[in-house]
């Protein structure tokens, strides 16, 4: 994860703060970035930006956002679904950052409350420990890992590439 220097929003917007994250060398050709809508005229400049500096295997399969309405034209039932969707995908995808801050704030209190019982001698008991064993989840009954199930028409092309690519570097 990159992130760039905060800068005031009264004369910088996303799109030139994400330029201004300098990823071109930091982009691998299997990396895909979800934007919303705000991003799309950037990501052209972000792709030139690659190729100058010798990432060429860059393009617009790397970046994934919704589909933008033609003035005067309105978006037909299949390009509404696919936004919509692609809004749930981003939606879920903010929604699993937050139970991991959640996790990763619990486990620092976890921690904490371990070194405490260790510096006053209080002892713990099997189940105390449960969330230090290397394959513990923490429970989640939201948790739907059916992410990939619906495909449209649009960007299938694109998304098979990127899958098809990421596939074969696994």
């Amino acid at each position: 994860v990159n992130v760039s220097n905060s800068k005031p929003c009264r004369n910088y917007n996303d799109g030139q703060m994400f330029l201004d994250m300098k990823l071109e060398n930091k982009l691998n050709e299997n990396d895909c970035i979800a934007f919303d809508g705000g991003y799309y005229y950037y990501i052209k400049k972000s792709i030139d930006n690659c190729d100058r500096k010798g990432n060429d295997k860059i393009n617009l399969n790397n970046f994934m956002f919704p589909i933008r309405k033609s003035k005067n034209i309105d978006l037909n039932d299949n390009e509404l679904l696919y936004n919509e969707t692609f809004g749930s995908f981003r939606s879920k995808i903010e929604s699993y950052l937050k139970i991991y801050n959640v996790q990763i704030k619990l486990s620092l209190l976890l921690l904490n409350i371990q070194k405490f019982c260790q510096l006053y001698n209080i002892p713990n008991k099997p189940n105390h420990l449960l969330w230090v064993n290397e394959n513990f989840d923490y429970p989640n009954p939201n948790r739907n890992n059916n992410i990939n199930s619906i495909i449209y028409e649009f960007d299938i092309l694109r998304i098979t590439d990127m899958t098809n690519q990421q596939d074969a570097f696994i």
